[in-house]
């Protein structure tokens, strides 16, 4: 199975999508000049399908993103829209259908322009996250599990437009009331990353040797993207990635950025500029594939500046450990084990608290694929919160998915 880059015939890093020609429901070209010396474009239509059928709904309500849509949802479609212009500019698009969500998502859309011959690619308007390492396999035909890590979906007790806790006991007050509960919507818990929703900007990316490397500019922050910048800021991320011989890459992502929403009031800000509290993360991930093992792993450490002279920062480190056993051709086991650990801050009290509930995953299962462009997978999930907050104790998930492109 080969990675879909925007590049279409590049080797380029990109978000991950395959490519396959059995996929292309429509090739169509184009005159986009007039006369005989016009411009052409490949016009390629694709996407993919997935149906499942699950048990523990309080478990699988622990997968929603932020927008309500869930990988273990019973129908989920995805459409791809690709315009080739020429060997230097795309035109890329992506539409989701969710049943749980009233009406499609536009995923992303942007331009992909490719000006000069030494593998270097421009992308500028809604783009893939850059940052990390399952942001380029995130589909359900190269995940071979059918969650999402919890360091790209779960929910933290901060949220995208209430103003965060304004002292210590609000803080506290808030973990006890709602830690670890998945608040959806517009104003939903922020996640550390957040893959299901692409933020707007530009990124320039490239490849050279055994070095690639991705970097831009965005509106919103790796936990809050924004089609419509909601302060005067803008982030700055980045991701590098090395490959060390034939089986093992090392990956290092970082970023930076305002993040907090013009809803806090000023009288909160105690004289500062809404833009100088920001989001900071800084990750590592790796790749090793040897014989029939693939092996993918991440820690990403993440920190919120708040305006809160008692806790004026709040700090979580996240990860997974995800590992692939091909049994024979056409059928592999999977396990993926994720944690995600809440600093501790001072509960006022002379001990320590983390300031939002730990949580922690693992997801296993087999998968089979019925032909090229169909994957069948069997999975367990069970999701386990810190003791003594409202997501404590274990919450389990049996479900059976069927990935299909067309």
């Amino acid at each position: 199975m080969t990675w879909r880059s925007t590049l279409i015939c590049s080797s380029l890093p990109s978000k991950g999508r395959v490519i396959r020609r059995s996929l292309i429901a429509s090739v169509v070209g184009a005159t986009l000049a007039g006369g005989a010396g016009g411009a052409r474009a490949d016009l390629l239509f694709s996407g993919t399908g997935d149906i499942v059928v699950r048990s523990g709904e309080a478990a699988a309500s622990l997968n929603s993103m932020w927008r309500g849509e869930n990988p273990f949802d019973p129908v989920r479609v995805r459409l791809f829209a690709d315009a080739n212009v020429d060997s230097t500019l795309s035109f890329l698009s992506e539409i989701l259908f969710d049943d749980a969500v009233t009406a499609p998502r536009l995923m992303g859309a942007y331009m992909a322009l490719r000006p000069w011959h030494y593998g270097v690619e421009i992308e500028a308007g809604k783009i893939p996250l850059i940052v990390g390492l399952f942001p380029q396999r995130p589909y359900s035909d190269q995940n071979p599990l059918v969650g999402v890590p919890l360091i790209y979906q779960h929910h933290t007790l901060l949220r995208r437009i209430t103003p965060p806790p304004a002292t210590r006991a609000d803080l506290l007050a808030l973990r006890s009331s709602v830690a670890g509960e998945q608040a959806l919507g517009e104003d939903g818990g922020l996640p550390l990353l957040n893959e299901s929703w692409w933020d707007t900007g530009i990124v320039v990316r490239g490849e050279y040797y055994k070095f690639g490397y991705a970097a831009g500019v965005t509106t919103g922050t790796v936990s809050t993207p924004h089609d419509v910048d909601n302060n005067a800021g803008k982030q700055l991320l980045g991701r590098v990635r090395v490959a060390i011989g034939a089986p093992l890459s090392l990956g290092a992502s970082w970023a930076i950025g305002p993040y907090l929403d013009r809803s806090v009031p000023a009288s909160q800000l105690e004289g500062e500029a809404l833009e100088r509290y920001k989001q900071y993360l800084l990750g590592g991930d790796l790749e090793f594939e040897l014989g029939h093992l693939e092996t993918r792993g991440e820690v990403m450490r993440v920190a919120w500046e708040i305006p809160n002279v008692e806790v004026p920062y709040l700090r979580a480190t996240g990860g997974y450990l995800e590992n692939r056993f091909v049994l024979w051709p056409g059928l592999y086991v999977a396990l993926r084990a994720d944690e995600i650990l809440f600093d501790r801050i001072d509960d006022g009290q002379g001990g320590k608290v983390t300031w939002d509930a730990n949580v922690a995953r693992i997801e296993g299962g087999v998968g089979y694929y019925l032909g090229r462009d169909a994957l069948l997978k069997a999975v367990y999930q069970e999701t386990t919160g810190a003791a003594g907050t409202p997501i404590g104790g274990h919450r389990g998930l049996y479900a059976l998915q069927l990935a299909a492109g067309f």
